[in-house]
C-alpha cells in the first residue's frame, strides 16, 4: 500500500522468508548499512519444523522524498522587454460612430403553397 503524506511518500511490502539465522541478521545488517530509504516496520519471526532455520515474515517501508510542489514555490520574476515608444494615438470623437448596414434578402425564393 502506499502512505502519503505532505513531504513523503511511502510504499510497504510485506515478504515471508525462511533462512538461517545468520543470513537473515546479515539481511537485516545490509539494510540498516546502506544508504537506502527502506526500513523494516514489522518483523516476525518462528522456527520452522526442524528447528533449524527461521520463518520472517518482514513488512518493509520505503520512502521517497516528495518533489516540491510548483504552487509552494514562488512564481519566476517575469523578464519583460523595454517597450518600443509607439507614436501618440489620435485623438478621437467621443462618440461612436455606428455604421448601418443592409441585410441582403434570402437569394432563395419561397416554395410556393400547395391549395386543396
Amino acid at each position: 500500500f502506499t502512505r502519503t503524506n505532505e513531504f513523503f511518500l511511502e510504499q510497504s511490502v510485506t515478504i515471508t522468508t525462511l533462512s538461517t539465522e545468520d543470513a537473515l541478521v546479515n539481511f537485516l545488517h545490509s539494510l540498516g548499512t546502506g544508504t537506502s530509504l527502506i526500513r523494516v516496520r514489522e518483523l516476525t519471526l518462528k522456527r520452522d519444523q526442524s528447528q533449524q532455520k527461521l520463518t520472517a515474515t518482514i513488512q518493509l517501508v520505503a520512502s521517497y522524498q516528495k518533489k516540491p510542489s510548483v504552487r509552494s514555490a514562488a512564481p519566476a520574476p517575469a523578464v519583460t522587454q523595454p517597450a518600443a515608444t509607439a507614436p501618440p494615438a489620435p485623438k478621437t470623437d467621443p462618440k461612436p460612430v455606428v455604421q448601418k448596414t443592409a441585410v441582403p434578402k434570402s437569394p432563395v425564393p419561397p416554395l410556393p403553397r400547395k391549395t386543396p
